[in-house]
């Protein structure tokens, strides 16, 4: 009987070895499948992640490059405010000083002469009235007070349809357009 418990124990031990070897086989198919598994789920994660962290890039990219615009337009409205607001200043002060002289008189006079033609409406500032009439007397020539002129003549021939501005509004402007980059240079230290 010793042969028939060898044989059985042989035969058991064989089939567990078997159970065994086919246990391990088993166990690193389905730990292969798991790693495989795991691989293509943190696979897929990672461009899921990828995807929107490029789009939320994008995004800032977009707004940022949206309040850059947003912050030079009003950078620039600013300038143009100052400048105006140096534009502005500056033109009454030039005029409130020099329309009280005696060389802006002697032009004004000069220049009434000059523009007076038969028929002509000379507009001025109420300031400048006396002296444009005194100008022009003995001419046909009107003289209309007018309160939107700060000094100068706007001289208008109503039978040529033509009309003429002599303003210093006018002239100011003129030359503040062609010194605004040199006054932009002065305020922002730029041109």
């Amino acid at each position: 009987m010793a042969d028939f418990d060898s044989l059985v124990t042989r035969v058991v031990n064989d089939e567990f070895k078997r159970y065994e070897t086919d246990l391990a086989k088993a166990f690193e198919a389905a730990k292969n499948e798991l790693d495989h598994n795991y691989k293509a789920l943190v696979s897929d994660f990672q461009g899921k992640l990828l995807s929107y962290l490029t789009r939320a890039r994008e995004r800032l990219e977009g707004e940022k490059a949206k309040l850059e615009v947003d912050v030079k337009r009003t950078v620039s409205q600013q300038k143009e405010v100052w400048l105006e607001k140096v534009f502005s200043q500056a033109k009454d002060k030039l005029i409130r000083e020099f329309v009280r002289t005696d060389e802006y008189k002697e032009v004004i006079k000069s220049l009434a002469r000059r523009l007076a033609k038969d028929g002509a409406v000379i507009h001025c500032s109420p300031n400048d009235v006396g002296i444009v009439k005194e100008a022009v007397e003995g001419m046909n020539v009107e003289v209309v007070e007018d309160k939107g002129i700060s000094g100068g003549l706007r001289v208008s021939y109503p039978n040529e349809g033509l009309s003429k501005d002599y303003s210093l509004d006018l002239v100011l402007i003129q030359v503040f357009e062609d010194l605004k980059g040199q006054i932009a240079s002065v305020l922002f230290g730029e041109k």
